[in-house]
């Protein structure tokens, strides 16, 4: 195996954990397993993997903010203006004939006072404006994940020729000036409240563990010329002529000790802050594929995103001499566009390199995908290689 390897690796960008970026503050949630997560706000919703959910570029748009500024999820970019509202969740579950939303306001509110206000604001002037008939307005209370919540119950009739009823309840979480409006509306015979028990006023809480989870996370096992780890959700088909490294070898390559590899039975980073997990490349060791796996407490968790991570590493490249392009871009992979590294630089001998790096924050830690090869048709022909569950 060729010692390049490490051109595309954390080690190489100046051991990321050890230089996080400025903390941002990350208000929006994300959507894994069937399940939303505000870990910024503490709460979660326990949906389904069977939920057709709204993209980011239409909640984007939805919330008249650029995609770039709308994926990034800090709120210094998401609200430019003194009042708006961002769009973050809109799933629908067509068997329970039910849709979730998330939206967020900056107006300072406390719970009460921001139901108080929308109370107020549904009035005569929405039912001639919306050729809707409001059937029940009112400021309501009621019991979820152990605690006794106010919350907004709006029922409305469609007057137009499509008629339709359709029943919302609304429950409010504030954090730090921001208001995060969680709403269910029923097209069904089911009331609304009935959907309460998907909330959970804890971002890792009751209702998101009952949903669908990923495991533990675990070193991934080659078999077969095939690397897997499904709690990282990584898979990488070696072609013919390409193998895989073994622990110790990994561990030369990159000056470190075969030592701080997990024993069976042991977690992930029982013995290392870093984990080289797995790396294959073709017979002569010049185009590769790695997955490093670094360790992360359960706040940084919380805090930081992929796309933090791919900022960060992105900046660390652009600035360093033999690069001659650096930028975050996407790639398809198994028909998914996701985000990568983008990056052309020069060895020590002068060859060029290409390489991409994917990056996936999870819990407990950051997992990076290196591909490397030295033209843009072998980049190509390695990603084909992998398979990301992101």
């Amino acid at each position: 195996m060729l010692s390049a390897a490490i051109l595309f690796s954390l080690a190489a960008c100046g051991q990321k954990q050890a230089e996080q970026p400025a903390e941002p503050k990350i208000i929006r949630g994300t959507v894994e397993n069937g399940v939303y997560r505000n870990k910024f706000a503490d709460f979660s919703l326990a949906l389904s993997t069977d939920c057709e959910f709204k993209s980011g570029s239409e909640l984007a748009k939805k919330s008249g903010i650029s995609e770039k500024d709308f994926a990034s999820g800090e709120a210094a970019r998401i609200f430019t203006e003194d009042f708006c509202v961002i769009h973050d969740l809109s799933a629908i579950i067509r068997d329970e004939k039910a849709v979730f939303e998330v939206n967020i306001y900056n107006d300072n509110e406390s719970a009460d006072e921001h139901i108080d206000f929308v109370v107020q604001g549904f009035g005569s002037d929405f039912e001639e404006n919306n050729d809707m008939q409001i059937i029940c307005n009112e400021k309501a209370e009621a019991s979820i994940d152990g605690k006794t919540v106010p919350y907004h119950r709006l029922d409305v009739k469609s007057t137009s020729k499509d008629s339709y009823t359709m029943k919302c309840a609304t429950v409010v979480v504030t954090k730090e000036g921001f208001c995060y409006e969680i709403t269910v509306s029923s097209f069904g015979d089911a009331e609304p409240e009935e959907f309460f028990s998907r909330i959970s006023f804890s971002a890792d809480g009751a209702a998101a563990e009952s949903a669908e989870s990923a495991e533990e996370l675990g070193r991934g096992t080659v078999k077969d010329g095939v690397y897997t780890n499904p709690e990282a959700g990584i898979t990488i088909t070696a072609p013919e002529g390409w193998s895989f490294a073994s622990d110790s070898e990994i561990a030369k390559i990159n000056g470190i000790s075969a030592d701080s590899y997990p024993k069976d039975g042991e977690s992930l980073f029982a013995n290392a802050d870093y984990i080289y997990d797995a790396e294959c490349a073709d017979a002569y060791g010049a185009e590769f594929i790695t997955v490093d796996f670094s360790k992360l407490s359960k706040e940084e968790s919380k805090i930081y995103t992929d796309n933090d991570f791919l900022e960060n590493i992105n900046e660390n490249y652009s600035s360093q001499e033999g690069v001659t392009e650096s930028k975050v871009a996407s790639v398809s992979v198994g028909g998914k566009k996701i985000p990568v590294v983008n990056i052309k630089m020069y060895s020590g001998a002068g060859d060029e390199i290409y390489g991409l790096i994917f990056v996936k924050v999870l819990d407990g830690a950051v997992c990076m995908v290196n591909v490397c090869a030295y033209d843009e048709p072998g980049l190509a022909a390695i990603t084909d290689m992998l398979e990301l569950d992101w």
